[in-house]
């Protein structure tokens, strides 16, 4: 378990990986002042939450663990989809699609995983308790 502010603080790193992989995805160096400015960004990241230090506790490593893989392939996606549209052309529309079929294979994978097979797909998705529960929350409707 990880406490949100840690989370926080570790997702503004996120930053400093984009900065860096976009130097190496497109050969270009960000000047002096955008590194300033980058941290300037993280000094005021932490100085946000520095009074809520003491509600931190232990940090466990597993979560800070999770938290960096999530903030390396947010950070890997967002480069790697600008490369695709700048560099290759990659239309808009095609990149898009491409995106969110990827996400909705990811999530079926980890439902099935989790919930023990295919069969989750059809209860946990399809089935008449899922339908109820969509119909009873007005957000999920609206969205």
């Amino acid at each position: 378990s990880l406490d949100p502010l840690t989370y926080r603080l570790v997702m503004q790193a996120r930053l400093f990986a984009v900065a860096i992989l976009w130097q190496v995805a497109f050969g270009r160096r960000l000047s002096r002042m955008q590194w300033f400015a980058l941290l300037l960004l993280a000094c005021a990241s932490v100085t946000k939450s520095i009074d809520k230090i003491d509600e931190i506790g232990n940090v466990a490593g597993h979560g800070v663990a999770i938290a960096l893989v999530q903030l390396l392939l947010s950070a890997g996606g967002g480069v790697a989809g600008e490369v695709l549209l700048k560099r290759y052309q990659v239309p808009t529309d095609i990149y898009n699609v491409m995106l969110n079929l990827q996400g909705f294979v990811a999530l079926l994978f980890v439902l099935c995983t989790l919930e023990g097979g295919l069969g989750a797909i059809s209860t946990e998705l399809l089935g008449p308790e899922a339908r109820h529960k969509l119909a009873s929350d007005p957000w999920m409707v609206a969205s």
